[in-house]
């Protein structure tokens, strides 16, 4: 499955984010401070990390695509990288 964790950077977030991959989610790592940027005070962003995830899955289904697993820290979302927006 794959899972957004907001507040991935922090400790717990962090914590939530490594328990997920190591059960084979796809994790997504967004915060305000990391690479995957998201302030959930502002819609916009809300909005523009979903679409940044629909987009990450869309090229992972396409034919010839490899995506390859990376941390949860990971900056882009990939496969073994996840987020609830499946």
């Amino acid at each position: 499955m794959k899972i957004i964790v907001v507040g991935a950077t922090g400790t717990i977030g962090a914590a939530v984010a490594k328990a997920l991959a190591a059960n084979k989610h796809e994790v997504v790592a967004a915060s305000r401070l990391g690479a995957v940027k998201v302030n959930l005070d502002e819609p916009a962003s809300i909005r523009a990390l979903f679409e940044t995830v629909r987009e990450s899955t869309r090229r992972c289904r396409a034919p010839a695509t490899r995506c390859s697993s990376r941390s949860p820290r990971s900056p882009t979302p990939t496969t073994n990288s996840a987020s609830a927006a499946s």
